[in-house]
């Protein structure tokens, strides 16, 4: 579902003032993580980029065990 201004305080987004292309789908939008400071146009290509970054990050910490 494509974010609307309902959805700021539920995914922690902030309004751009100008679009941009989302960081996942490359489709313009003007909503703005917080966390990862990009571009997030959807609850779909958010949760997708938490999943990637997730294991990135778990096979970041497999590489120094």
């Amino acid at each position: 579902m494509k974010f609307q201004d309902s959805d700021l305080d539920k995914y922690t987004l902030m309004k751009g003032k100008e679009l941009d292309k989302c960081f996942i789908c490359k489709e313009e939008t003007y909503y703005i993580d917080y966390c990862c400071e990009g571009r997030l146009c959807s609850s779909e290509c958010h949760d997708l980029f938490y999943e990637q970054l997730i294991e990135m990050i778990k096979g970041d910490e497999n590489t120094y065990v």
